[in-house]
Formats: structure tokens, sequence, C-alpha cells
């Protein structure tokens, strides 16, 4: 049995997990890091991993979702509306995201190396279900206000959210699309979908 923490060591110790996973998750990807890759670099016997997570794909998730909300924040604040050219606000939201991604490891594995399907199988329907209904919740007052005022198509948040998010899948897929040709297409899908979107300047 492992031995028994205090409050300060489960502290530090859980801190410990949460940077080791990113680095390691980061690097190696959630099949190829063990359990025991993450306690042989906090220092701690690997039965006392399920202390503080019930499996790896936890700690990954965990992990995720904080750096998610991080890039959340980091993109509104750096992109300030465009009250008076929604379009192009769309636009410029759309292809850092899409740089974002591309730049971002844990991001760029959930759907490569069939990580989503190993975080769906392990973890909790209520959990994943959650992580994908966030992405909504953040455009929500956007695609609210909006809407209200006419500029914005009348289609259900949920769908153009899924749209927003389909495109960044698409930037997982950048052989498939061409490396030749990805850059000039996804600057051109944007613009399209930003234009379809909008119905009209304010």
């Amino acid at each position: 049995m492992p031995k028994g923490f205090s409050k300060r060591e489960r502290a530090l110790i859980h801190k410990a997990l949460f940077n080791q996973g990113k680095l390691l998750f980061g690097s190696y990807g959630l099949k190829k890091t063990s359990i025991a890759d993450l306690t042989r670099a906090v220092g701690i016997a690997q039965g006392s991993f399920y202390t503080f997570y019930n499996s790896k794909e936890e700690l990954y998730f965990e992990i995720l979702e904080n750096e998610e909300s991080k890039l959340r924040e980091k993109l509104f604040l750096e992109l300030e509306p465009f009250e008076d050219d929604p379009s192009e606000y769309l636009k410029n939201l759309l292809l850092r995201s899409l740089e974002m991604v591309e730049n971002y490891p844990l991001m760029t594995q959930l759907y490569l190396e069939n990580t989503m399907e190993m975080l769906v199988r392990k973890l909790p329907d209520d959990k994943v279900i959650k992580h994908f209904n966030q992405d909504h919740a953040s455009f929500l007052p956007f695609i609210e206000k909006w809407q209200s005022q006419g500029i914005l198509r009348e289609e259900k948040p949920e769908t153009i959210t899924a749209l927003v998010r389909s495109v960044l899948i698409l930037s997982l897929h950048k052989r498939e699309i061409g490396e030749e040709v990805y850059s000039s297409t996804m600057q051109l899908l944007v613009e399209l979908l930003a234009e379809g979107l909008v119905l009209k300047e304010k």
C-alpha cells in the first residue's frame, strides 16, 4: 500500500504530476507515456499515482482542459471584437485559433494517434460532453449578440460552433489536404466561412 501523504505533500505531488505530465504527454503522447514514466519523473511509487488520479487519461484530460482554457483566454484577449466588422473578427479568430492548434502538441495529438478514442473509453461520458460544450460556451455570447443584431445567420449556435471546430480538426490533416496548398486552402476556407456566416456589416 502506498504511504499516506500530508496535505502539503499532496499539493506538491499533484503539481509535479501535472507539470511532468504536460512535458511527457507533449513529447511522447498519451499512448507512449506510462504511469511508471510519470511516477518515476515525480519520484513516487507507481501505486501512489492512484491516490491522485484513476488513470493516466484522467491526468491528460486535466492538463488538456487547463491548457485549452488558457489558450481561449489568450485568444479572446488578443483579438478585440471588431464591432464594425464582424466578418473580419471571425476570420482573425479562426486563423489565430488554427495557428494555436498547430503549435500545441496536446491538441494536435487529440485527433491523431487515437488519443480522443482512448479518452472517450476511459473517462466518464459527462466529462467528455462537458469538454466539448466549453467551446460552445466560449462562442455563445458573440453568436447570441450578433444574431440578435441581425449580423449573423440564424443557425443553431451549436451548429456554428461545430462548424468552427470542424475547421480546427481539418488543420490536423495537412498531409491529406496537400502541404503545398494547405495555407492558401485554409485561408480561403476561413474567408468563405466568415463571409457566409455574416449577413451584413455593422
